[in-house]
């Protein structure tokens, strides 16, 4: 058998290797789907880090098999296994060495090849690190807002965070229409440490971030959350959707179950916006069951006194147990509203739905 010589096997397999990347490259160039986000001016050190929610809406779970990212950004993943209607958390930095304007992008390429995607950041670098190059932080070296709090420290900038849907874009839902009341509307949210697990917190965050993109200047959205203790953490109008957004997004679980003051905290603020002409309701937020106040002015009574005036109370359930939903569904019927379920992303929707069948006109 003749034996080739070196350089024309060297150039034969320069061919092979040529072609075999144009075939990837043409394959994935049909198939990945493309996302931007613009970081805007970047003046500190950790505003080149971004938190990327990674859903999944596949009936399937599916791996992240390999990332590529512009050099010399650098990515973290928790999780490279995205069960069916789940999601993982990507931390990307940035890491720009020049003073100026970005564009770099990152490939994210799973076990599905239609779900691939890629993502660019833009922005514009104003001050770089005295120390140059830095590395990207692991989900645990970040301290939490509460941490940060207690150490009195002044925060510098926060991490921002993106939610990024695999497969197509959805729709985007338009306002609510003049066929529509004004709504005034309270979400009183169970943080405590039980909604850290199942990624619980995170669909819910998804769910209220979705109910935000159609209401309108006239619609009213306050948040009172209650872990070992009830506050108000935003009434306000709902059109300023990017403050309300960084609100929804900072939530924590953690603590234990204070619902009875935080029952009281919410129908107070409820009736304080009431709207003579509005829908106006409180939701439920929970896992599980309630903690209830007994006797006569207890929590029960309180929220048949709230349905008397006009408020609906309402349970949104966050993937509970069968054996919670029965409860919560007491508590709705006792508030003359609705139990609405949210078990998986596909249901996120399921919020908007309601409010448009309680204030059509």
């Amino acid at each position: 058998m003749m034996k080739l010589p070196s350089k024309v096997l060297s150039f034969f397999t320069f061919l092979f290797l040529s072609f075999l990347l144009t075939f990837s490259t043409g394959a994935n160039s049909q198939s990945i789907i493309e996302r931007s986000f613009d970081l805007g001016k970047i003046k500190k050190n950790n505003e080149d880090i971004v938190d990327l929610v990674i859903y999944n809406p596949a009936p399937t779970a599916m791996n992240l098999i390999n990332h590529f990212a512009t050099p010399p950004m650098q990515v973290q993943i928790r999780d490279r296994v995205l069960l069916a209607g789940g999601f993982t958390f990507v931390r990307v930095k940035i890491n720009q060495m020049q003073i100026g304007p970005f564009d770099k992008t990152l490939e994210l390429h799973f076990d599905q090849a239609e779900y691939d995607i890629k993502i660019q950041f833009t922005g514009k670098v104003q001050r770089l690190p005295s120390n140059g190059l830095q590395k990207c932080p692991s989900f645990d070296d970040v301290p939490t807002p509460r941490q940060i709090a207690k150490r009195r420290r002044k925060v510098t900038g926060q991490i921002r965070s993106f939610n990024v849907m695999l497969g197509e874009e959805p729709e985007k839902i338009e306002l609510l229409s003049e066929e529509f009341r004004p709504n005034n509307m309270v979400f009183l949210i169970d943080i405590s440490s039980s909604m850290a697990k199942e990624g619980k917190l995170e669909l819910l965050k998804e769910s209220l971030i979705t109910l935000l993109q159609p209401l309108r200047e006239e619609d009213i959205l306050s948040i009172v959350c209650y872990d070992n203790e009830a506050k108000l953490i935003e009434n306000a109008k709902a059109v300023d959707k990017e403050k309300i957004e960084g609100i929804i997004q900072s939530l924590e679980a953690k603590g234990r179950t204070n619902a009875i003051e935080g029952i009281e905290l919410a129908i107070q603020t409820a009736l304080n916006n009431y709207l003579n002409e509005g829908n106006n309701q409180l939701y439920l937020v929970s896992d599980g069951a309630f903690d209830l106040k007994p006797g006569p002015n207890g929590t029960k009574r309180q929220i048949e006194n709230a349905a008397k005036e006009g408020l609906k109370v309402s349970v949104l359930a966050i993937k509970s147990k069968s054996w919670a939903r029965k409860e919560l569904k007491k508590l709705s019927k006792l508030g003359n509203g609705d139990m609405v379920r949210i078990d998986q992303l596909k249901d996120r929707d399921q919020i908007l739905k309601n409010i448009k069948k309680n204030s059509r006109l």
